[in-house]
């Protein structure tokens, strides 16, 4: 209000000699210190009881946020770009900038990356490469944490264990192999035995590894011990797909003879074939309860199971092509199925006709 109409920017008080860009500066009052600067008040004016200047005590105001500043200059740079306003030096330097979504290139392969797999706490990427190796990332900074380089030929295939602990690997040399995260150790469990090993998958539990081959066959492996199990030999054509329940008790099996086979985990006995598709099961996926069984097949339709009696539930029509891929959503209310034919489609697990 005084400087609107006309106050004197460089007047001093009596008692202690201070400017009010001194008073200003020193009690923190940034609007009355930006209307001063912009009416061109003296940041190095002493006042004489002190000896101080505005910048002085502006400094000394601002000693924690400098503190804090240096101790965390990224967050610094990252909120400044942030909100930086669009007229200020800063925003007028970013406004015309293209940015990019890439955050990281992790370099280290020396031949193609053809897999990559972040564990479930999302800690640690996982890259494979023709060149043999398996490296380990930490997500967050993007350095390198180990290289695997045991393997022979391709890794064609890696997943981790739910719990993050265990890392699994396929390579073409027909060998499979464990990985602990925590301690590096590496387990080579099964070299040349197993005909091509396409599928693997883990029990939501992560005790138990299962590896699907090309000769039909299903290895069972416990992931504390490290020692087999069980082979199912189930007497498929080719098993496509596999998946455990969500309350790791069953072990499902899609395959080229157009039948799914639900196996029990506990006993490694088979409880049901399900008959049914026309063409070969691509799918599988468990409902959040294990009751219901999904499956997608070449014959253009998902079909719905009961996981305990083995009846066939529900057929939905509709996709044009082969189904690829099924799911359904957390709370059990709904299955998503993809297909060859470019859709993605929405269903009612819960609808029966």
């Amino acid at each position: 209000m005084l400087l609107e109409q006309g106050a004197d920017v460089e007047s001093r008080d009596n008692e202690h000699d201070r400017t009010l860009l001194s008073w200003a500066s020193g009690n923190g009052h940034v609007a009355v210190v930006k209307e001063l600067l912009a009416k061109n008040a003296n940041m190095q004016s002493e006042d004489c009881q002190y000896g101080r200047t505005p910048l002085s005590w502006a400094v000394e105001n601002m000693h924690s946020a400098v503190n804090m500043a240096c101790s965390a200059p990224l967050q610094l740079y990252y909120s400044g770009i942030t909100f930086a306003a669009g007229e200020s030096i800063t925003g007028r330097k970013l406004r015309d900038k293209s940015w990019s979504a890439q955050l990281q290139t992790l370099k280290g392969h020396s031949g193609m990356v053809n897999t990559v797999v972040f564990s479930p706490d999302s800690e640690i990427l996982a890259s494979g490469s023709g060149d043999g190796t398996i490296q380990l990332w930490d997500a967050k900074s993007g350095k390198q944490l180990q290289i695997f380089d045991s393997c022979l030929g391709w890794v064609n295939t890696m997943v981790f264990s739910p719990d993050s602990e265990v890392l699994v690997l396929s390579s073409l040399d027909r060998t499979i192999w464990l990985w602990d995260i925590k301690s590096r150790e590496q387990l080579q469990i099964s070299k040349g035995y197993l005909d091509y090993t396409y599928n693997l998958a883990f029990s939501l539990d992560s005790e138990i590894l299962a590896l699907g081959s090309g000769d039909g066959t299903i290895q069972l492996w416990d992931t504390k011990s490290r020692e087999p199990l069980q082979t199912l030999d189930s007497y498929l054509d080719w098993v496509n797909t596999m998946a455990f329940s969500l309350d790791s008790k069953i072990l499902a099996l899609g395959s080229d003879d157009k039948t799914v086979q639900l196996w029990c985990t506990k006993s490694r006995k088979q409880l049901q074939i399900l008959e049914g598709h026309l063409a070969r099961v691509n799918t599988v996926a468990f409902s959040p309860d294990s009751k219901i069984l999904a499956s997608g097949s070449g014959d253009k339709t998902v079909r719905l199971w009961c996981t305990k009696s083995g009846k066939q539930l529900q057929i939905l029509e509709g996709h044009l092509d082969w189904v690829r891929a099924v799911t359904f959503s957390p709370d059990g209310e709904i299955l998503a199925s993809g297909s060859d034919d470019k859709t993605v489609r929405l269903w009612d697990a819960k609808f029966r006709k």
